[in-house]
């Protein structure tokens, strides 16, 4: 029977695979054989065990270079070894299993256009690591997993460079983006529902799925992520990073307003202007551009609505690895003033906690999920801050110091008490063989005070005895 696919999935590490192993060729070739014309093999394979890998993505590439054959180039020897000559390969993060982003070949490319260590970054929640392993090149070597098409002929050509599946919401809005490489321009971006059939609207909320092509810049939450690694962070430091961001939003879409001025809490904005958070907006020099505008509200957006959502959204995706300045107690509510107060937007307690009420609305629409971000949670949750890392290190230490004194006394104890068994036991053996050595002492005194038997009476004595029986004398 022949097949046209042929599917291998968790197949273990590469680490076994080699190109003389003769068994592993026969084997393909044996798949190679039961494939019709045209019919494909599809492997996915896992890239050894995470922790191995998490500790790779620790280490310095500056200079790193490896001399050793990759796991995935012995790979593609033996299923070209086997007849399988042609073949695409595809790198998933963070597993095959739950892959958000899966970057091809040749998505992986210099020249290719794409920042492929955020895009693996931000799906397996490393994006520093990810990008400094393909800073070093290693990113396809030490990718979590691999799946590879192979043929033993031609494949139909593949221009897409990378997929991103995005988070699971209610059907009508889940989507599926993909990007595909442009022949004498930039990669461009194409958002399609993952349900066609399905409309594109729920409860006055619309997503657009947006096509665009894809802009260059950094990712406007890195440059807050360097500015919160540095000790001695301020208020105006925050509030200078968001004063970018609410610039390229006034140049969007508030072309009237005057000069540099911050808008109003309460000044109208287009539906679609939803999406423009600092998540999607690419920095480059002094050029800003907003990517993936996909929602569009039926009902009236203010700036002070965009501000909360923007700043909080975030707040909750970006690490704090640098101490604050003394005054500062980071929770995601003395964020928010410090990112706004600076700049003379006054947002009051009632005010925020209208639009967080506003965006638990809309979060419930698309995720059909309730969720319980209000004003209590934003006044009393701190980010997790180096800061309270370092604290909770310290008390952890405290912690383990007690524990290991604690263990010394039980040892010591233990130690005495095995000591004082040790004592006890002797003294038990010692009385044992005392009272066995009495109790043999006893046994020969006692033999000692009993009467020895009478002794056996000799043949005179027994012949004069006879003879006095058989004559009688006489008493007179």
């Amino acid at each position: 029977m022949a097949f046209d696919l042929f599917t291998m999935l968790d197949v273990p590490g590469p680490q076994g695979f080699i190109p003389t192993d003769d068994p592993v060729l026969h084997w393909l070739r044996a798949i190679l054989q039961s494939l019709r014309s045209g019919g494909r093999l599809v492997l996915a394979l896992e890239n050894g065990p995470v922790d191995q890998r998490r500790a790779y993505a620790a280490q310095d590439f500056s200079s790193h270079s490896s001399s050793r054959t990759s796991a995935w180039t012995q790979l593609r020897q033996l299923l070209e070894g086997a007849g399988l000559v042609h073949q695409h390969w595809w790198f998933p993060f963070p597993n095959h299993r739950e892959a958000r982003t899966i970057l091809s070949e040749h998505g992986l490319s210099p020249n290719s256009g794409l920042d492929a260590g955020a895009l693996a970054g931000e799906a397996s929640d490393g994006r520093r690591a990810w990008r400094r392993i393909a800073e070093a090149g290693d990113l396809a070597d030490r990718a979590p997993a691999v799946l590879v098409i192979a043929s033993a002929v031609t494949l139909p050509a593949d221009h897409r460079l990378a997929l991103h599946i995005g988070h699971e919401r209610r059907p009508e809005f889940n989507k599926v983006a993909t990007i595909l490489a442009q022949k004498g321009g930039p990669p461009v971006v194409l958002r399609v529902p993952r349900q066609p059939g399905l409309t594109r609207s729920a409860a006055g909320i619309t997503n657009r799925f947006p096509a665009e092509a894809l802009a260059p810049g950094q990712p406007w939450p890195e440059t807050l992520e360097e500015i919160l690694a540095c000790n001695g962070w301020t208020e105006a430091d925050v509030a200078t990073w968001a004063e970018r961001w609410i610039t390229a939003l006034r140049a969007e879409f508030l072309d009237a307003s005057p000069g540099n001025l911050v808008p109003e809490v309460d000044t109208r904005l287009p539906g679609h202007a939803f999406d423009a958070i600092p998540r999607n907006l690419l920095v480059d020099g002094d050029r800003a551009t907003f990517i993936d505008l996909e929602w569009n509200l039926d009902t009236p957006l203010d700036f002070g609505h965009l501000l909360v959502r923007g700043l909080v959204d975030t707040f909750l995706t970006t690490p704090i690895t640098g101490w604050p300045a003394p005054e500062i107690d980071p929770t995601y509510l003395t964020l928010l003033h410090a990112a706004t107060a600076p700049l003379g937007v006054h947002l009051s307690d009632a005010a925020i906690a209208e639009r967080l009420d506003r965006e638990a609305r809309f979060q419930q629409v698309v995720s059909g999920r309730e969720t319980n971000r209000d004003f209590a949670w934003l006044a009393s949750t701190h980010p997790a801050s180096r800061a309270q890392l370092l604290m909770h290190a310290r008390g952890l230490t405290d912690e383990v110091t007690a524990l290991q004194t604690e263990r010394s006394e039980l040892i010591n104890a233990f130690e005495d008490a095995r000591a004082r068994t040790d004592r006890v036991i002797a003294y038990a053996a010692e009385r044992d063989r005392e009272v066995e050595r009495l109790e043999a002492a006893l046994v020969r005194a006692e033999a000692s005070l009993v009467m020895p038997p009478p002794e056996p009476l000799g043949p005179a004595i027994r012949l004069g005895r006879a003879f006095r029986g058989l004559f009688p004398s006489k008493r007179t």
